[in-house]
């Protein structure tokens, strides 16, 4: 990673490519995903390791996501807008991500304070689980409908050159 930025680093940023700046992004969440806050789960009976641990992998996973869609997206064109651009992609991805944090964190909290606490039993007395669980799978199949569609584009755009 460190390697990776000091090559990139003669350069303004301006002139990156966006390939390159996603990278960037994406080594430098990967070295907090590793959970570097581990052993203090162990040494603090505090649950904000465990917190911190479940924000950096859905971070990730949620930036893995919107780059496959700037990606393919980022094919076909090259002028970008922030809000034409980024907004509908941002807007999805931060709704997933806002409801794996918040099922996530609120798993591990009930787990922390009680610690025979049944997920199960739990998920089926609460309505909001339910609906954040329906809403999340119906937010990952537009996702992946989405990202489907802009990769049959960008192949075919592609292929017409």
């Amino acid at each position: 990673m460190f390697w990776f930025t000091h090559s990139l680093y003669r350069f303004p940023f301006v002139d990156w490519s966006l390939e390159q700046k996603w990278t960037a992004l994406l080594l430098a969440l990967l070295l907090v995903t590793d959970n570097p806050f581990y052993p203090m789960q162990f040494l603090f009976g505090s649950a904000l390791p465990r917190l911190m641990e479940i924000l950096f992998q859905s971070s990730l996973m949620c930036t893995l996501m919107m780059f496959w869609l700037s990606f393919f997206h980022g094919i076909r064109q090259n002028s970008r807008s922030f809000s034409r651009f980024y907004g509908p992609k941002l807007a999805l991805i931060a709704l997933l991500w806002l409801i794996m944090v918040y099922v996530m964190s609120d798993s591990v909290t009930n787990q922390l304070d009680n610690p025979i606490f049944d997920e199960t039993k739990h998920f089926q007395n609460s309505t909001f689980l339910q609906m954040a669980n329906i809403l999340f799978y119906l937010l990952l199949i537009l996702y992946f409908i989405y990202l489907t569609l802009l990769m049959m584009s960008a192949f075919t755009e592609l292929r017409s050159m």
